[in-house]
């Protein structure tokens, strides 16, 4: 199956990694694919330095760039693809005027936002209904989707992200978490896995702590991420410090950068306990991959979280934009680790199915063969 990916994103959070992803398992599996990025940016960072074969555009213009439309119309057509893949909403407005003029070519949107408002005006009617099939990462996003875009319903799947599920292993690693980041055996490592950003929660986190330590002197808090890129270098992260400085935090809370494949999966293994306190998710990749690794999960009750967590089967849920709540549900675990780890170890055959990075490959070939070409 031969597959073009397009992602202009600045950005290198779940939703870019997601699709990088994609495209290098669709590869690594030997189907023919090319990815079309912006230059300059961490996705077209990943691609040299994994040898992705792609295209790097410079000062692209949203929804209306004719050069970059041209250059992709000349792709498609003279490498013959048939199935175009999208992943940032933005970019469908620089695709769908292209695929429309060519005989047989599918585009797939891999929706991995949430959709939050009525889209249905005529150039969102122009966009999607040419569109082959939508791809949507949980329920709780397939539903908003069909109730804010102009899409039938056999025009969206549920498909969950592929991981490579082998990386992942329950189980502490003790050397690495003493040697490489510094922490005992008694401490209680709570860590958070995502770019350090307002929406992602790593400030409730932080304010949680002075509640969380006076009941558990021995938890640490570790940040494991990087700035989002268009937000500027040194904001959030200064704000983060600052606040650990007021609240006399120096030494329970540590920052490292982001993380991949192999390297993420032995920092995941350091953690006693993984917090999602972001404002909302539609699907948590990162915390898939607690998932796998048995980590128990602490995440907010608000977009699909709940669902992933089978609405507290797998994990505890906590209330958004929170930190009291938040604080108290860490305690909550600490005071019981026995029953969190039973809730993780519970989930994890389920997760090494839903996750497998094979078996979602499969379903995603699947699609693209059979989806109908819309008019």
């Amino acid at each position: 199956m031969k597959s073009l990916h397009v992602n202009f994103s600045r950005s290198w959070g779940g939703l870019e990694k997601n699709s990088y992803d994609l495209a290098v398992n669709l590869h690594r599996a030997g189907h023919e694919i090319l990815f079309v990025c912006r230059a300059g940016f961490p996705i077209e960072r990943e691609l040299v330095a994994n040898g992705i074969p792609h295209i790097a555009f410079k000062n692209i213009v949203a929804y209306a760039d004719l050069r970059v439309m041209i250059n992709l119309w000349g792709i498609i057509r003279s490498k013959k693809f048939k199935v175009v893949q999208v992943t940032h909403t933005e970019d469908l407005g620089l695709v769908i005027p292209v695929t429309k003029l060519l005989r047989d070519v599918k585009t797939f949107l891999w929706l991995q936002m949430l959709v939050p408002g009525p889209k249905k005006d005529a150039y969102h009617r122009f966009e999607y209904r040419h569109i082959a099939k939508i791809f949507a990462c949980s329920p709780v996003l397939a539903e908003t989707a069909l109730k804010n875009l102009p899409i039938t319903p056999d025009q969206i799947s549920i498909v969950a992200y592929g991981l490579d599920t082998g990386l992942y292993h329950p189980g502490r690693d003790e050397e690495f978490r003493k040697n490489n980041l510094g922490f005992s055996a008694d401490n209680r490592v709570l860590g958070i896995l995502g770019r350090l950003d307002p929406s992602k929660g790593q400030m409730e986190a932080v304010r949680a702590m002075p509640d969380v330590l006076a009941k558990h002197p021995e938890a640490r808090l570790l940040l494991v991420g990087d700035e989002t890129a268009h937000a500027g270098v040194g904001g959030e992260k200064n704000r983060l410090e600052d606040e650990i400085t007021r609240l006399g935090l120096a030494g329970k809370v540590k920052f490292i950068g982001d993380q991949r494949g192999a390297d993420q999966a032995r920092v995941l293994s350091c953690f006693d306990v993984f917090l999602s306190p972001s404002h909302f998710e539609t699907c948590s990749t990162s915390m898939m991959m607690a998932e796998l690794c048995a980590i128990p999960i602490i995440g907010t009750n608000a977009g699909g979280t709940p669902a992933q967590l089978g609405y507290g089967t797998y994990g505890t849920l906590v209330e958004p934009k929170n930190h009291n709540s938040l604080a108290e549900g860490i305690i909550r675990v600490l005071d019981d680790m026995e029953t969190a780890n039973t809730k993780a170890r519970v989930n994890l055959p389920g997760a090494l199915e839903r996750y497998s990075k094979g078996v979602v490959i499969k379903k995603v070939l699947g699609l693209y063969a059979d989806a109908p070409g819309r008019p």
